[in-house]
This record gives C-alpha cells, sequence and structure tokens, in this order.
C-alpha cells in the first residue's frame, strides 16, 4: 500500500482523499458528516468520564488518550467533509480567545455547529457553512489547548500513527494484518 503519510493538516484534503478513495472508493458526504457526529459523540463521552474520574486511557504524553484520538478524528473527518463540500480548511486552526470556562461548554457550542453544518433542512449558502467549519475548529483547537496540544500537530499524528497505515481494502476487519 502507497505510503499516505502527512506533515500538515491541509494534506488531508488530498492525500486524505486518496487515502479514502483507495480504502472506499467515491464515497457520499453523509459518510463523512456521520463520521464527525460519531467522533463528536466519543469526544463526548472522554470528556464526561474525564469529569466524573473514570475510565483515564493514557497514551499522548499523560493525557485521555480517547479524548484526544477523538479531537483528531473530528478534525480528520470535518476536512473530508468540508473538502467534499468544496469548504475551505485553514492553514492554521488555533484560537486563543477562548470565552468558556469548562471544556464541555465549548463542546456543547461545537456540537450545535455540527448540527447548523449537517442539517439538511437548513440548505444554507456555502459562506454560512465556511462559518460552522470555522467555529467547529476553533471550539476542538480550544479543547485540544486545555490538554496542552495544538489541533494540526496532534491531527497529524494521529494521522500518521493510527489513519493512513490501515488498509481496509486488504483487512476489512481491523484495517491491519493479523498478528
Amino acid at each position: 500500500m502507497k505510503d499516505y503519510s502527512i506533515t500538515n493538516i491541509k494534506q488531508i484534503l488530498t492525500i486524505g482523499r486518496e487515502w479514502q478513495i483507495y480504502n472506499f472508493g467515491h464515497i457520499e458526504n453523509w459518510k463523512p458528516a456521520t463520521g464527525l457526529i460519531e467522533e463528536m459523540g466519543e469526544l463526548a463521552h472522554a470528556i464526561l468520564k474525564k469529569a466524573q474520574g473514570i475510565r483515564e486511557y493514557t497514551n499522548y504524553t499523560g493525557t485521555d488518550f480517547a479524548l484526544l484520538d477523538a479531537l483528531a478524528d473530528a478534525t480528520i473527518y470535518l476536512a473530508q467533509y468540508a473538502s467534499m463540500e468544496k469548504l475551505q480548511f485553514p492553514e492554521v486552526i488555533g484560537w486563543k480567545n477562548n470565552p468558556y470556562e469548562h471544556e464541555h461548554q465549548l463542546l456543547f457550542s461545537a456540537i450545535s455547529d455540527v448540527g447548523a453544518l449537517l442539517d439538511p433542512n437548513r440548505n444554507e449558502a456555502p459562506t454560512k457553512k465556511q462559518i460552522h467549519v470555522d467555529i467547529i475548529l476553533e471550539m476542538l483547537s480550544a479543547i485540544a489547548n486545555i490538554h496542552g496540544r495544538e489541533l494540526e500537530e496532534l491531527t497529524v499524528e494521529v494521522w500518521n500513527k493510527t489513519v493512513a497505515p490501515r488498509d481496509w481494502k486488504t483487512y476489512p476487519e481491523t484495517g491491519r494484518p493479523p498478528k
């Protein structure tokens, strides 16, 4: 299988698309949209369990693996969806003026914009959809910052370690050869 590694988040739009086509063929935009929803649920689950003090997974420099993995995966699905909708994906993701006190507030804001972005009854203009993409990225970035990470760096790391090496075409059960 080809090497689908990336060095920056913008490459998810091109190399990520090649990886997606190799593994799954051409797909409809509802599939990355559904993946985004799934990852927002995983992010909510990780934030809740962290707040409850249970199910801590450490892997990424002592912080919560499930939370950071969900942040990166949500960003990857959002990039795929944005690309398919011909929306822009910023070269640099970051947000320094977090108005929220707690990460669950950031999550709620991001989920609100995910709903607005994907609601088929809204039929919004691309400029309005772009605003939703930008806000979702800002919220995800702010959550990553709370955990001492930059969203772009985290997403590239997760892509290269977890996503890019998978070959779902050859190994449909796990994306990886049997051990």
